[in-house]
């Protein structure tokens, strides 16, 4: 009896060790398959962020004023 849990905490071990090793395998950095595209649609992105802006004058910081009094 003692030797069939010995064996399932082999298995259970062996089973442990097999998964970690075949995550910490497939985790090697690969390049972004479309790096270009990336770069161009964060450009896009941020002139059209750029047009949301306001135009002309710049606003005023808000707090009280100094020509209240």
């Amino acid at each position: 009896m003692a030797y069939s849990r010995l064996f399932k905490n082999l298995v259970f071990f062996l089973v442990v060790l097999a998964t970690f090793l075949s995550l910490i395998g497939g985790s090697e950095a690969r390049p972004l398959p479309c790096v270009e595209c990336i770069d161009h649609s964060t450009a896009k992105m941020f002139e059209e962020f750029k047009t949301m802006l306001p135009k002309g004058d710049p606003v005023p910081p808000s707090g009280p004023s100094s020509r209240i009094n």
